[in-house]
C-alpha cells in the first residue's frame, strides 16, 4: 500500500474543512449585508415620513398662526400662541420619548437583527 493512498482521506478532510469555513464566512457576510440593508431601509423610510410630517406641520402651524392672528387682530400674537403650543408639545414629546419612540425602534431593530432561523434559509 502506497503512503499517498493513506494520506489522501486526510487531505480530503482538510479541503472539506477549508471549504466549510469559507462557506460559513460567506454566509455571515450575506446575513450582515441583509441586516444592514433592512436597517438602512427602515431608517430611510422613517426619515422620509418625518420630513413629510415636518413640512405638513410647518404649513399647518403657519396657517393656524395667521388665522389666530386675524382673529386677535395681531399676527405677532397668533405666531406667539402657535409657537408656545408647539413648544409645549415638544417638551411633552421629549419627556415621553423613551416610551413613544425608543422602545419601538429598539424592538424593530432587534426583530430585524435576530429573525427566526427559518427566515435565514432564504439566503
Amino acid at each position: 500500500m502506497d503512503i499517498k493512498e493513506l494520506t489522501q482521506p486526510i487531505e480530503d478532510i482538510g479541503d472539506s474543512a477549508k471549504e466549510y469555513v469559507n462557506l460559513k464566512i460567506t454566509e455571515a457576510k450575506l446575513k450582515a449585508t441583509k441586516h444592514a440593508a433592512s436597517s438602512l431601509n427602515i431608517i430611510f423610510a422613517w426619515l422620509v415620513v418625518i420630513l413629510a410630517s415636518s413640512l405638513a406641520l410647518l404649513f399647518l402651524a403657519c396657517s393656524l398662526a395667521i388665522w389666530i392672528g386675524q382673529l386677535l387682530g395681531s399676527q405677532i400674537f397668533g405666531f406667539l400662541i402657535v409657537g408656545g403650543a408647539l413648544l409645549i408639545a415638544t417638551v411633552i414629546l421629549f419627556l415621553c420619548r423613551k416610551r413613544l419612540f425608543v422602545n419601538g425602534m429598539v424592538r424593530t431593530f432587534v426583530r430585524i437583527l435576530f429573525e427566526n432561523e427559518d427566515n435565514e434559509d432564504d439566503l
